[in-house]
């Protein structure tokens, strides 16, 4: 029997977590389809965040990760697949804060916040914000946001963010949004794996475009 594909999950609820053992999120049930269909064996390994999942990766402990977006730090270690989903990058902000986000002046001014190793801080970095901290849990932001007024904006996927806004007590009358971009959500397969496994990303994109045309 083939080795099992070892995939590592961040926490990144709704889409992927793991609690009390479990792992669960909608990047859980459309990732075991697609192995399924594939008939190939696997093992999710959690880890806390996308930093940690990619020094794994690097370090040959996994051969891929998920859910995540595209960039080119991840594609030096490791190939992208076909698109699971579309995930939107939200500003999150004070419901009195007019400012755009979007505007040199805010870029230049405004102190934001991300996750830890997600892709959101990584475009922050690359468009010049100034990043005022990187959380290694998402729990950490909203109050700093909307209690602490520590910082003006984080930035993030829309359902992961909300998700905890929500838990936290917080509703959309407490903040407002601002959409900065939609970027597809895949796996992450690492190039050791693939040239040990020539045939593997074509018949996981297969897959891929298999489980999305599913009802």
């Amino acid at each position: 029997m083939a080795a099992p594909l070892r995939l590592a999950v961040p926490q990144f609820p709704p889409y992927t977590s793991m609690d009390n053992g479990q792992f669960s999120g909608v990047g859980i049930e459309l990732v075991d389809q697609v192995l399924k269909v594939l008939d190939q064996p696997y093992q999710y390994i959690s880890v806390p965040n996308y930093a940690r999942a990619l020094a794994e990766l690097r370090r040959g402990r996994i051969d891929g990760f998920f859910l995540a977006s595209e960039n080119e730090q991840r594609n030096l270690l490791a190939e992208f697949s076909e698109p699971l989903m579309i995930n939107r990058w939200l500003w999150f902000m004070r419901p009195d804060d007019e400012r755009d986000p979007r505007s040199e002046s805010f870029k230049r001014q405004a102190q934001v916040a991300s996750l830890l190793g997600s892709n959101t801080s990584v475009w922050l970095l690359k468009h010049n914000y100034q990043v005022m901290m990187k959380a290694s849990t998402i729990k950490e932001l909203p109050p700093l946001l909307l209690r602490l007024n520590r910082i003006d904006a984080v930035f993030l996927a829309e359902k992961v963010f909300k998700q905890e806004l929500t838990l936290q007590g917080y509703t959309e009358k407490d903040y407002r949004v601002v959409e900065q971009i939609s970027k597809p959500f895949g796996l992450y397969i690492s190039k050791s794996y693939i040239a040990h496994h020539p045939d593997f990303m074509s018949q996981l994109n297969e897959a891929i475009k298999q489980v999305k045309q599913e009802p």
